[in-house]
């Protein structure tokens, strides 16, 4: 009884302290999470797939088998690197909520920078190689 006093004592006191120092704590949680997924990339290959998947209707093993099927790889410019901390981007349609692929954080930015619109990303393309032919 003795202890269960003193551990609500000492729930009372951290709830106090969090909400005293919030920004702090949650500054010294970001780097703590921050350093982990540089020390443990399975740590953070896990967190990712939990932060980014988990709503999406599949799981784990969905995830696996996509990420394999695309060679583990992002599935627009076959980089083996995310290009962030957060890991893997899962790429969906925001119309229909279908899933697409999983992306590196460039690719996916890309995706959504041109609104998933096949049409504008095709003149961009050209807008960009015909400034290449330019340039030689």
């Amino acid at each position: 009884m003795a202890d269960e006093i003193q551990k609500q004592k000492w729930r009372e006191a951290t709830r106090r302290y969090v909400e005293k120092n919030r920004e702090k704590v949650l500054a010294a949680d970001r780097e703590r999470k921050r350093k982990k997924s540089i020390d443990d990339p399975e740590w953070r290959e896990e967190r990712n797939y939990k932060r980014r998947a988990e709503g999406w209707g599949g799981g784990k093993k969905q995830w696996d088998e996509m990420f394999d099927n695309q060679g583990r790889v992002c599935a627009i410019c076959k980089s083996d690197d995310p290009n962030s901390l957060i890991g893997w981007q899962l790429d969906h349609c925001h119309k229909t909520k279908v899933v697409r692929f999983i992306l590196c954080t460039h690719c996916n930015r890309g995706l959504g920078g041109f609104k998933d619109d096949p049409d504008l990303m095709r003149i961009a393309a050209d807008v960009l190689e015909e400034f290449n032919r330019k340039q030689t």
